[in-house]
């Protein structure tokens, strides 16, 4: 199932996607419902360090879009308060740089994995021709360093 929202597509998130929330000053928070419980999860989407980190302490959010890095504390806090660092792959794979920004995934993926933080992945597409099936996501994750299992798991 695809929901469509104001800048992006998402696969797999059920109805009622398409709320958006205004944290501090101009950061686009995305609410989603997630999962069978169909509660409401926020998903922050920020270039901000001190905004993620106290987002994740606080558990004002349930997710961490992939903009900048994240460092060991964030991760720990993340694990601690069960918040997901979610991959958006349009994103990654239309960025400027994407060599630096793979890479820089791949070593947040390795804190996550290390600390014990939850990874997602979505199609990230802003167009429906742009969506990605869940096998090439899977396939994705697991090149960037995730086992078969996580990578199933991780599939929004």
């Amino acid at each position: 199932m695809q929901v469509k929202v104001d800048h992006a597509w998402i696969n797999g998130v059920g109805p009622g996607f398409g709320k958006v929330m205004v944290l501090g000053k101009d950061v686009p928070v995305v609410s989603s419902e997630v999962g069978a419980r169909r509660e409401r999860t926020p998903l922050l989407d920020t270039d901000s360090y001190k905004l993620k980190r106290r987002c994740v302490e606080k558990k004002m959010v349930g997710g961490i879009i992939s903009s900048t890095k994240i460092d060991d504390v964030l991760a720990k806090f993340m694990a601690k308060n069960k918040v997901a660092y979610i991959i958006l792959l349009n994103r990654e794979l239309n960025a400027e740089n994407m060599a630096y920004v793979i890479g820089t995934v791949m070593r947040d993926i390795r804190l996550c994995r290390k600390y014990g933080a939850l990874v997602k992945i979505g199609s990230g597409a802003k167009k429906g021709c742009e969506l990605r099936s869940a096998e090439v996501l899977i396939s994705f994750l697991e090149c960037l360093g995730l086992d078969r299992k996580s990578a199933k798991e991780g599939v929004l």
